[in-house]
């Protein structure tokens, strides 16, 4: 299991795959597929593509999927006919885990010690 909190921390780690970050804190947040711009993905939850939550971008930050609903992600690096012609640079789909049958909890716990 990787330590990636975000979809986007996972999407790094893909061949072909680079990410811009933000600029305040450095983490991963947009996908760029094979060099082009982030406005040429499209992102797909399950299959279904999914708009922006920004009104102003049509781009989806990944770094507002947790990694641990994802079971999967897909990366399709070539546009093919079944595809919307948003897609040039590429897509990503995010397969999520299925819901549990019974009841699931899970914590995670971290701890730091500064020493001076």
């Amino acid at each position: 299991m990787l330590p990636d909190i975000t979809a986007a921390g996972a999407l790094q780690r893909i061949s072909g795959v680079t990410m811009q970050r933000t600029s305040n804190s450095g983490e991963a947040q947009y996908a760029i597929i094979r060099g082009m711009d982030k406005r040429y993905n499209y992102t797909l939850v399950n299959g279904i593509k999914i708009p922006s939550p920004d009104n102003k971008n049509r781009y989806v930050p990944m770094d507002i999927f947790p990694s641990e609903l994802l079971a999967r992600i897909e990366v399709i690096k070539a546009l093919t006919p079944d595809m919307e012609g948003d897609a040039i640079g590429g897509a990503m789909n995010l397969v999520l885990k299925d819901a549990p049958e019974k009841l699931l909890v899970k914590a995670t716990v971290s701890m730091g010690i500064i020493n001076c």
